[in-house]
């Protein structure tokens, strides 16, 4: 099993910026910003589009945890 990783800490592994993930699902930065800093959770359909840009290595428990 993998263990949990944020989406914070994806970014910054990757060198990836809140503008740059957000074009990636479709959402504004300010919407990354607030999900990293836990203000906000992201819709399920979102979710999916985090899954899928991070290649699973961020999912809905890792918002959770």
């Amino acid at each position: 099993m993998v263990p949990p990783m944020k989406l914070s800490d994806w970014l910054t592994k990757n060198d990836t910026t809140y503008a740059a993930f957000a074009k990636q699902v479709g959402v504004t930065s300010e919407a990354v910003r607030l999900w990293c800093l836990g203000e906000r959770m992201p819709r399920k359909a979102q979710v999916v589009k985090i899954a899928k840009a991070t290649a699973g290595k961020v999912n809905i428990m890792d918002f959770w945890s």
